[in-house]
């Protein structure tokens, strides 16, 4: 998740199998967690873009939206979220290094299609899309 080029937190998705995933959302609440580090220069917290908030109310509404796309996710599929999707992938267009399986990939983003599938443009120009377990984005 990224705020003004900034990168405020992760979403990992991991398919377990066809009808499981394990999803988590991590946040960067406070900037001192990470000044220090080698991401300070490329992190920024939601402290920084929102004065006050309250962890746990902000918790509370995170959960629900999340509880009601998956509603929605299983009741309409990803064909429902495809443009949505489009309009806020970060890495679309960019350049990239990935880690698809146990290999190593370079190339630029070129989003997902209807099925959900990650699809990169390779330096020889080739175009592949993968459907599996982890892929790594930095």
């Amino acid at each position: 998740m990224y705020f003004n080029k900034y990168k405020l937190g992760g979403i990992l998705i991991e398919a377990i199998n066809t009808k499981k995933i394990i999803l988590g959302l991590g946040i960067n609440l406070k900037k001192q967690n990470f000044l220090y580090t080698s991401v300070a220069n490329k992190a920024i917290s939601l402290e920084e873009i929102i004065n006050n908030f309250d962890r746990n109310t902000l918790t509370i509404k995170i959960i629900n939206k999340i509880h009601a796309t998956l509603i929605e996710f299983e009741e309409h599929g990803f064909n429902f979220f495809f443009h949505k999707w489009k309009r806020f992938d970060y890495f679309i267009n960019k350049s990239v290094k990935c880690m698809i399986g146990n290999e190593k990939k370079i190339g630029i983003a070129r989003g997902v299609d209807l099925k959900g599938k990650f699809i990169l443009e390779e330096k020889n120009k080739k175009i592949k899309s993968w459907m599996i377990e982890k892929i790594y984005l930095t």
